[in-house]
């Protein structure tokens, strides 16, 4: 009977022993499985819409066309024009400017001239490659690839696109007001010849 217990406490400690190991490598194996702590973007960069104003690939400038953006949003998600079709995607951003993007989804459009489609593909190629940003003030952001090409922004008006505001609300204001006194000069002219016309049919009686 002696001999029975010592066996039955040795092998329900072994088995103790074991569960105590698997929990263990358990716990490690969940601590080196954890993600990488999500970091976020500076408050001048997020909700923006950036334009594209040079693009560097191979030590080369590339043309920049008009319409080319860029939008982060504060929940991860990231989206804006090619120049001719809309996209979006997700972005993670680490330390010391680490950022990444995901592959993007884009409408199909089809785009012409053959230019677009080109510039568009290399834009959205340039983006799935980003490694780094660097933001200038609230009014420059660049973007690095691991092939060290770079996307330079701005939030100015995009170029090509026709400046509004300024003079040009004074001019609209300016024919404004001339057509209000055109259209009073009208109704009044139109009531003196319905008075003149009343007149003609339907002389006043002399006294």
């Amino acid at each position: 009977m002696a001999i029975e217990r010592r066996y039955a406490v040795r092998h329900f400690a072994t088995i103790w022993a074991a569960l105590a190991l698997a929990a263990g490598l358990a716990m490690a194996g969940s601590v080196v499985a954890a993600p990488a702590r999500q970091d976020k973007l500076p408050a001048e960069m997020v909700g923006v819409n950036w334009q594209l104003a040079a693009f560097q690939q191979g030590g080369k400038a590339v043309d920049v066309g008009t319409g080319l953006t860029l939008e982060f949003s504060a929940d991860g998600h990231v989206s804006g024009s090619g120049g001719c079709n809309s996209f979006n995607g997700d972005y993670t951003a680490g330390a010391n400017g680490q950022l990444t993007i995901s592959k993007l989804a884009s409408t199909l459009k089809i785009c012409s001239p053959d230019e677009v489609n080109t510039r568009e593909t290399a834009y959205f190629q340039a983006l799935e490659a980003v490694a780094t940003y660097a933001l200038e003030g609230s009014s420059k952001l660049t973007l690095t690839t691991s092939a060290k090409d770079t996307l330079s922004y701005t939030t100015g008006a995009a170029a090509g696109l026709p400046k509004t505001g300024g003079d040009d609300q004074g001019v609209v204001a300016v024919l404004a007001a001339i057509g209000g006194l055109a259209l009073l000069a009208g109704l009044v002219l139109r009531r003196r010849l319905v008075g003149r016309l009343v007149e003609v049919v339907n002389p006043t009686p002399k006294r």
